[in-house]
C-alpha cells in the first residue's frame, strides 16, 4: 500500500509488511496541548485527564477487562503493534489505553472527571 491519503493527509507507505490482528478497543490522547496537532486531528476542545489510571480503572470495571496503557513508539519499519506506530505518525504525540475486547462497549465517565482547557 504505498502513496495513500485520508481526509488529505498522507497514510505511511507499507511495504512487506506481516499481517498483525489483534481486536480490541483503543481510546487515545494527546501528551501535548497543542493547537496545531488538535486542528490537524479535527479536534473542536481539549479536554485534560488529571488520572489516567484512574480513568483506566473506571474504564476497566466497565468493559471487564483489565487495560493496559502507555506511550506510543514510532518506527521507520513495518512492525506495528498497538503503541508501535509509523515515525510518520508522531507528530501525534500519542498515549493510549487498549483492552482485548471485541464487542462495541459503550462506557460512562463520572462527571467532573475531564477538564475543559480550551476550544478552538
Amino acid at each position: 500500500m504505498t502513496n495513500c491519503y485520508i481526509n488529505g493527509s498522507r497514510v505511511p507507505d507499507i511495504i512487506n509488511a506481516s499481517y498483525y490482528e489483534e481486536d480490541g478497543l483503543i481510546l487515545s490522547f494527546c501528551n501535548n496541548l497543542n493547537e496545531s496537532i488538535a486542528l490537524k486531528l479535527g479536534k473542536k476542545c481539549c479536554v485534560k485527564i488529571s488520572n489516567l489510571r484512574k480513568l483506566r480503572k473506571i474504564i476497566d470495571k466497565q468493559v471487564g477487562v483489565k487495560g493496559i496503557m502507555g506511550e506510543c513508539k514510532y518506527t521507520e519499519d513495518h512492525n506495528r503493534s498497538h503503541f508501535l506506530k509509523s515515525n510518520e505518525d508522531s507528530w501525534q504525540h500519542e498515549y493510549r489505553m487498549f483492552w482485548r475486547h471485541t464487542e462495541n462497549q459503550v462506557v460512562t465517565i463520572p462527571k467532573g472527571f475531564g477538564k475543559l482547557v480550551t476550544s478552538y
